[in-house]
């Protein structure tokens, strides 16, 4: 393959800074390095954090499943400085942005510049509406209500969604797998307020789950994990934080164990499969550092795999965290009566 068909500015700049790791793929198309926000793995000659070699550089990790642009704010991640090569970050930040306002127009930069609540409830509880409720409610154990669905960013008619909150979208094959979402699958919107987390729940599908994004050209870091809606007081001295692997997980914990009971110091978070790492991350830089951390894992996931997070995690490291498991089921997103715990296991 020709390399002269891709971009390799990002490679060729970050194997002139000298970073232990800096590769090629076989084909050219992406750059390989060790990821900076979850450490990678323990063997420091192994990298799994790709950066496309096209413009906008986008970059995804397959261990922790950070996902963003290659821009400045990812140079300061690295540790490296270039005002020659921020100035040519910049213009490329300039040139694509242009290409997606002739895409998309105002509802692209609307939606992400919103200050307004997004609209959940959808326009009418027809058959579609109740199934999902119908599903909701016999999977966790207690009734779904309207302030609820809002809470809990769950999305019962995605075609409501998209037109209650005026998104413009116009790709005919993405539309087309709206639909087909709508009707197979259980929905939550993700904290970057762009990606869907649908869960099939019509039993004519070999996936359990299926993420896809209303607007494919978001720019910066990805924020796909998932979070129950709460004004969190950034002021506080001290915090929770309360982390599970999935959306219904988390529901679980917050009403069966919890109870309910979530002040303006408390996070609730699902962490989209095992991107502890980036989730950990992404709440430090709002400024919470002093936390009590609980993970309510699944039963398949060894302490071992906490042991390393905390090594490479200056959150974890600092605060340590605190790990339960379910004694009965695999997880938690079941009724109370399935839920067990297991004793606490500090690290």
């Amino acid at each position: 393959m020709n390399s002269n068909m891709y971009d390799l500015r990002i490679y060729e700049f970050l194997k002139n800074k000298g970073l232990h790791i800096v590769r090629l793929t076989s084909r050219h198309d992406e750059t390989l390095i060790r990821c900076p926000f979850c450490g990678d793995s323990i063997n420091q000659d192994s990298a799994h954090l790709y950066i496309k070699n096209e413009p906008p550089f986008k970059f995804y990790c397959q261990k922790c499943n950070t996902t963003g642009t290659f821009n400045n704010k990812m140079m300061t991640e690295l540790g490296l400085y270039s005002n020659e090569f921020s100035k040519m970050l910049d213009e490329v930040y300039i040139n694509y942005k242009t290409k997606i306002n002739i895409k998309y127009g105002d509802s692209y930069n609307n939606y992400f510049k919103q200050t307004k609540e997004l609209i959940y409830l959808p326009n009418q509880y027809d058959e579609l509406e109740m199934k999902k409720i119908d599903y909701f409610e016999s999977r966790m154990g207690f009734e779904l209500f309207e302030e609820d669905i809002s809470r809990f960013k769950i999305i019962l008619n995605l075609n409501d969604f998209i037109n209650n909150n005026e998104l413009n979208i116009r790709d005919t094959k993405f539309l087309n797998e709206i639909n087909y979402l709508n009707n197979s699958t259980f929905s939550f919107l993700l904290n970057d307020n762009n990606s869907l987390n649908n869960r099939f729940i019509t039993g004519n599908s070999k996936y359990r789950y299926k993420n896809i994004k209303l607007f494919q050209e978001e720019l910066g870091f990805s924020r796909k994990f998932y979070t129950i809606q709460n004004n969190v007081n950034l002021k506080r001295d001290t915090f929770k934080i309360i982390l599970t692997e999935g959306a219904f997980d988390i529901i679980s914990v917050y009403h069966n164990i919890y109870n309910r009971n979530m002040d303006d110091a408390t996070i609730f978070a699902g962490v989209n499969g095992k991107s502890y790492p980036f989730t950990l991350n992404y709440i430090m830089k709002l400024g919470i550092l002093n936390a009590d951390v609980y993970i309510y894992s699944d039963k398949d996931v060894p302490i071992s795999f906490y042991k390393k997070i905390k090594k490479y995690n200056i959150l974890l490291k600092y605060n340590g965290v605190n790990i339960f498991y379910n004694k009965i089921g695999k997880d938690y997103g079941v009724k109370k009566e399935e839920i067990e715990l297991s004793n606490m296991i500090t690290l």
